[in-house]
Protein backbone atom coordinates (compact mmCIF):
# COMPACT_ATOMS: atom_id res chain seq x y z
CA UNK A 1 0.00 0.00 0.00
CA UNK A 2 0.94 3.67 -0.72
CA UNK A 3 -0.35 6.23 1.19
CA UNK A 4 0.30 9.99 1.06
CA UNK A 5 0.41 12.32 3.99
CA UNK A 6 -2.22 14.26 2.99
CA UNK A 7 -4.56 11.17 3.15
CA UNK A 8 -2.46 9.26 6.32
CA UNK A 9 -0.96 11.90 9.04
CA UNK A 10 -0.27 9.12 11.07
CA UNK A 11 1.76 6.56 9.25
CA UNK A 12 3.49 4.88 11.77
CA UNK A 13 0.72 3.78 14.20
CA UNK A 14 -0.92 2.83 10.75
CA UNK A 15 1.81 0.66 9.83
CA UNK A 16 1.68 -0.57 13.72
CA UNK A 17 -1.94 -1.27 13.69
CA UNK A 18 -1.40 -3.25 10.10
CA UNK A 19 1.72 -5.19 11.36
CA UNK A 20 -0.71 -5.98 14.61
CA UNK A 21 -3.97 -7.12 12.37
CA UNK A 22 -1.40 -9.45 9.99
CA UNK A 23 0.90 -10.89 12.63
CA UNK A 24 3.34 -9.55 10.17
CA UNK A 25 6.16 -7.28 10.02
CA UNK A 26 4.88 -3.35 7.90
CA UNK A 27 8.13 -1.38 6.92
CA UNK A 28 7.35 2.18 6.62
CA UNK A 29 9.28 4.41 4.09
CA UNK A 30 9.16 7.94 4.09
CA UNK A 31 10.49 10.71 1.76
CA UNK A 32 10.18 14.55 2.00
CA UNK A 33 10.39 14.57 -1.65
CA UNK A 34 7.33 14.76 -3.61
CA UNK A 35 7.91 11.45 -5.68
CA UNK A 36 5.22 12.84 -8.31
CA UNK A 37 5.03 16.49 -9.31
CA UNK A 38 2.24 18.41 -8.25
CA UNK A 39 0.23 19.99 -11.73
CA UNK A 40 -3.19 21.73 -12.00
CA UNK A 41 -5.20 21.25 -15.10
CA UNK A 42 -9.03 22.44 -15.78
CA UNK A 43 -11.42 20.39 -17.58
CA UNK A 44 -14.40 22.48 -18.10
CA UNK A 45 -17.47 20.15 -18.38
CA UNK A 46 -18.70 20.31 -21.87
CA UNK A 47 -15.81 22.15 -23.18
CA UNK A 48 -13.04 21.82 -24.98
CA UNK A 49 -9.24 21.61 -23.68
CA UNK A 50 -7.42 20.48 -21.17
CA UNK A 51 -5.41 23.57 -19.53
CA UNK A 52 -2.34 23.40 -17.47
CA UNK A 53 -2.87 25.83 -14.70
CA UNK A 54 -0.08 25.36 -12.39
CA UNK A 55 3.37 23.38 -13.60
CA UNK A 56 5.49 21.52 -11.70
CA UNK A 57 7.27 24.55 -9.94
CA UNK A 58 4.06 25.77 -8.75
CA UNK A 59 4.15 28.59 -11.78
CA UNK A 60 0.47 29.87 -12.51
CA UNK A 61 -0.33 30.37 -15.65
CA UNK A 62 -2.57 33.21 -16.37
CA UNK A 63 -2.91 32.64 -19.95
CA UNK A 64 -4.47 29.21 -19.85
CA UNK A 65 -6.50 30.13 -16.95
CA UNK A 66 -7.80 32.74 -19.31
CA UNK A 67 -8.69 30.40 -22.21
CA UNK A 68 -10.37 28.00 -19.44
CA UNK A 69 -13.02 31.07 -18.29
CA UNK A 70 -13.39 31.75 -21.71
CA UNK A 71 -14.29 28.26 -22.51
CA UNK A 72 -16.44 27.80 -19.32
CA UNK A 73 -18.50 31.35 -21.07
CA UNK A 74 -18.56 30.24 -24.35
CA UNK A 75 -19.98 26.93 -22.91
CA UNK A 76 -23.93 27.21 -24.01
CA UNK A 77 -25.24 25.03 -21.90
CA UNK A 78 -26.82 26.54 -18.74
CA UNK A 79 -27.52 23.28 -16.76
CA UNK A 80 -23.88 21.98 -17.44
CA UNK A 81 -22.22 25.50 -16.20
CA UNK A 82 -23.83 26.62 -12.89
CA UNK A 83 -24.39 22.65 -12.02
CA UNK A 84 -28.15 22.92 -12.04
CA UNK A 85 -29.87 19.27 -11.77
CA UNK A 86 -33.57 19.42 -13.57
CA UNK A 87 -36.46 18.96 -10.85
CA UNK A 88 -38.42 16.02 -10.92
CA UNK A 89 -41.65 17.33 -12.69
CA UNK A 90 -39.06 19.07 -15.62
CA UNK A 91 -37.48 15.44 -15.80
CA UNK A 92 -41.36 13.69 -16.03
CA UNK A 93 -41.90 16.59 -18.13
CA UNK A 94 -39.36 15.61 -20.71
CA UNK A 95 -40.03 11.78 -20.21
CA UNK A 96 -43.49 12.37 -21.19
CA UNK A 97 -42.55 13.19 -24.63
CA UNK A 98 -40.24 10.67 -25.43
CA UNK A 99 -37.02 12.14 -25.40
CA UNK A 100 -33.98 11.35 -23.06
CA UNK A 101 -34.39 13.37 -19.83
CA UNK A 102 -32.90 16.70 -19.32
CA UNK A 103 -31.02 15.29 -16.42
CA UNK A 104 -30.53 12.00 -18.29
CA UNK A 105 -27.97 13.90 -21.00
CA UNK A 106 -26.73 16.20 -18.12
CA UNK A 107 -25.68 12.87 -16.82
CA UNK A 108 -24.46 11.54 -20.54
CA UNK A 109 -22.52 14.49 -20.84
CA UNK A 110 -20.84 14.04 -17.74
CA UNK A 111 -20.12 10.64 -18.17
CA UNK A 112 -18.73 11.37 -21.82
CA UNK A 113 -16.50 14.24 -19.91
CA UNK A 114 -14.99 11.57 -17.28
CA UNK A 115 -13.82 9.75 -20.33
CA UNK A 116 -12.57 12.14 -22.37
CA UNK A 117 -10.33 12.92 -19.31
CA UNK A 118 -9.38 9.30 -18.77
CA UNK A 119 -8.02 8.71 -22.28
CA UNK A 120 -6.33 12.06 -22.38
CA UNK A 121 -4.89 11.11 -19.27
CA UNK A 122 -3.94 8.22 -20.16
CA UNK A 123 -2.35 9.34 -23.75
CA UNK A 124 -0.43 11.77 -22.49
CA UNK A 125 1.46 9.61 -19.59
CA UNK A 126 -0.08 11.90 -17.13
CA UNK A 127 -0.68 8.49 -14.41
CA UNK A 128 -0.56 8.82 -11.00
CA UNK A 129 -3.62 11.23 -10.87
CA UNK A 130 -6.46 12.55 -8.09
CA UNK A 131 -8.89 14.11 -9.55
CA UNK A 132 -11.33 16.26 -7.64
CA UNK A 133 -14.73 16.92 -8.85
CA UNK A 134 -16.43 20.20 -7.60
CA UNK A 135 -19.97 18.91 -7.90
CA UNK A 136 -22.49 17.58 -5.87
CA UNK A 137 -23.76 15.02 -8.54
Amino acid sequence: MIFLSATLPNAFEFAEWVAHIHGLPCHMVSTSRRPTPLVHFGLPVGGDGLFLLVDERGNFNPTNFQKLQLSLKNDSSENLKNGSVPTDQETAKDQGNGGMSKKRRIQASIEDDLMRLIHVIHNRQLFPVVIFSFSRR
